[in-house]
């Protein structure tokens, strides 16, 4: 209960509670001890007066002398508080008194040899007991009566004398003595309290001010200042919170200033920059231009408010890819997308920061490249059309070579075979050369459809990738003496001609690298379709390349076959390390 209290009560508590535990012992000792010795000087002068009476009495009593005792009680009556005296036989008579009658005590009390004290309502009557002197005159005169009568032990209780004393004297000293000391302990505890609320004044006040003071500042009012007049550690308290106040504003203007600064900079980027928690996807923050693309979504999930239309958090979040194994933020993710809500291409880099509060978060930025992917396709679109009439260009040459060229050649061949055997028959030295004319005709022939073959290597039916590609590895195997194989264990029907002629140029190229720069003597041309999905791969066991050439400075065969890929959208990637070959794909989604 005393931690709920203020500062005050606590103060006056600690002070107060000690100061009346000491002085209610103080007083409780004092009246105690004064009234023990009032009470004990009572007892004894009641049993001195009795003592003294007992033996003056001892004649009186022994002789029955009553005048003698009578004038003996009167002159103990005279002594302060004796209400009444009286002198008794061991019989119990009364043989004297003075002041009120007294009542006898019992026999046995009357020949009791020791002193008692009876306590009414108002009185004490104190009794001691009149012995019988041992010493008699005979016996100093007579040596023989000495001998043959011994001195008693114990003297011989006559009768006893009884001094009733009032007690209303000692009681009114009590009293007043009681009064006096409640009287002083009260007056102490004025003056403690007094003094303790005084040094509450003086202590607890400025301390309250302080506190208060503190508690403005908790709650963000920097501007607090404390003006308590105190003096020591309080006044060195003081300065002390003034001088925090000021440097947590010093602080606070400073942190106002640089996030003044980071907003100005946040929200002079054109792109689109939010901060979202990792495990809620609660949006924490967003810049202006992402506030004026997606309005003000703060507070909202990023997966509803970016994106909508979706029942749970994004396929493509980017969350586990941005944390460590150990849980701390690891390198930026950077990728591309397209935005649901307004179709919009993004240049996206997530990151995992910490957040103000210590918390791991996702940092966005998001650069706007919706132009640039227009850009790109209209140039994608054009460079097709310019490889569509590359290709429709070679395949007109191709066929003129191959219908209007070869049977020229043909023709020639057949005529100087035919020139050949008669001028053979006719034993002419001309036959020869004729002969040789036409082979070279034949040659030329086989060379233009070849040539033909090569503007148009694939068929138009559907089949056509497939035959071209086994031809192609035909052709490598009689041309350069290594071992090319064509490996489809399923039909593969590729019905744009287009896509297929890409196909079989990014395979010829592959393969040509793999002839010319890896040295390879065993490549594998494969061609399947998993899930739907035209897969060429060419593997080789050439001599390979490092890792680095497959960037911008890879060579011009690389660059081409990346670009036939892009053309069919199609996705490229080569594997390679050095001394193990070189792995082609390309996957058309």
């Amino acid at each position: 209960m005393l931690t709920q209290w203020g500062i005050k009560g606590r103060v006056l508590f600690l002070a107060l509670v000690p100061a009346l535990v000491i002085a209610a012992g103080l007083t409780y000792y004092n009246i105690s001890s004064r009234l023990g010795d009032i009470e004990q000087a009572l007892n004894e002068r009641g049993f001195a007066i009795a003592r003294q009476l007992a033996p003056a009495a001892e004649y009186g009593v022994f002789s029955g002398n009553r005048d003698v005792l009578a004038r003996l009680a009167q002159s103990a009556q005279q002594e302060a508080d004796v209400t009444a005296v009286a002198i008794i036989d061991g019989n119990g008579h009364t043989l004297a008194a003075s002041g009120h009658a007294l009542a006898a005590p019992a026999r046995s009390e009357i020949a009791s040899p020791r002193p008692a004290r009876i306590e009414n309502s108002a009185v004490l009557v104190f009794s001691a007991p009149i012995f019988q002197s041992q010493t008699e005159v005979e016996n100093y005169l007579d040596p023989i009566i000495q001998t043959t009568h011994p001195a008693q032990s114990e003297p011989r209780v006559l009768g006893r004398v009884l001094v009733e004393i009032s007690c209303l004297p000692s009681r009114t000293k009590k009293n007043r003595i009681i009064f006096n000391s409640l009287l002083i302990t009260l007056s102490g505890l004025a003056i403690t309290t007094l003094l303790t609320l005084r040094m509450i004044r003086q202590v607890t006040n400025p301390v309250m001010a302080l506190a208060a003071a503190v508690a403005r500042i908790g709650k963000g009012n920097l501007a607090t200042r404390v003006h308590t007049n105190a003096t020591g550690e309080l006044a060195t308290l003081e300065r002390g919170v003034n001088n925090m106040a000021v440097a947590l504003q010093a602080v606070q203007d400073a942190q106002e200033e640089r996030r003044a600064i980071l907003a100005t900079v946040l929200d002079s980027l054109d792109a689109q920059v939010y901060v979202a928690d990792m495990d809620t996807f609660e949006l924490l923050f967003l810049n202006r231009h992402a506030m004026d693309t997606f309005g003000n979504i703060t507070g909202k999930l990023c997966w509803q408010a970016l994106q909508g239309k979706q029942n749970g958090p994004c396929a493509f979040c980017t969350n586990s890819q941005l944390l460590r194994a150990d849980g701390t933020p690891g390198e930026p993710v950077i990728w591309e997308s397209q935005n649901s809500i307004n179709q919009r291409w993004y240049l996206t880099q997530d990151s995992a920061i910490k957040w103000v509060d210590g918390r791991i978060v996702r940092l966005e930025i998001a650069t706007d490249i919706t132009e640039h992917k227009l850009r790109e396709q209209h140039i994608r679109d054009l460079e097709r059309q310019i490889m569509d009439s590359s290709e429709r260009e070679r395949e007109r040459i191709g066929h003129e070579l191959h219908d209007s060229l070869g049977q020229l050649l043909t023709g020639i061949a057949f005529l100087s075979k035919s020139l050949s055997r008669k001028l053979a028959a006719q034993s002419a030295a001309e036959a020869g050369e004729a002969s040789q004319i036409a082979t070279l005709i034949n040659q030329a022939v086989s060379e233009t459809r070849q040539l033909a073959r090569g503007l148009q290597p694939v068929e138009v039916d559907e089949d056509g990738l497939m035959s071209a590609l086994e031809a192609l590895a035909a052709n490598i195997e009689r041309l350069f003496h290594i071992r090319c194989e064509f490996r489809c264990d399923v039909p593969v029907r590729v019905k744009d001609n287009i896509v297929a002629n890409h196909f079989y140029r990014i395979a010829q190229e592959a393969v040509n690298n793999a002839i010319k720069h890896g040295k390879a003597k065993h490549i594998l041309i494969g061609l399947d379709a998993p899930r739907g999905k035209v897969r060429l791969s060419v593997h080789d066991d050439g001599m390979g390349f490092h890792p680095y050439l497959k960037g911008n400075h890879s060579g011009m065969g690389l660059q081409i076959m990346r670009y036939r890929a892009k053309m069919i959208g199609a996705h490229l990637d080569i594997e390679s390390d050095p001394g193990h070959g070189t792995l082609v794909r390309a996957c058309l989604f």
